[in-house]
């Protein structure tokens, strides 16, 4: 099967230092299409189809082998390189 690469053109992103300031002390459901938009957070919900696949804080995903979230960020990486 080949692999496409769809290219977007790089626009500047808006900072994220006000999001982090409204969301200090509160509970925030966030949905990215972007992993960096979560590579912070206490916990993450990974969903595959719409099932919960895995959840936890984004250092013990990585560490998980075979997982999800560490499949979408060795993709992620790959794309960048």
């Amino acid at each position: 099967m080949k692999r496409f690469r769809v290219s977007t053109p790089r626009v500047s992103r808006p900072s994220s230092k006000p999001w982090e300031r409204l969301q200090r002390g509160r509970t925030t459901l966030v949905i990215a299409h972007r992993l960096s938009s979560v590579a912070t957070a206490d916990r993450i919900i990974v969903l595959d189809r719409g099932r919960l696949v895995e959840e936890g804080p984004p250092s013990e995903l990585m560490t998980r082998s075979n997982g999800v979230y560490q499949g979408l960020i060795g993709r992620a990486a790959d794309d960048c390189a």
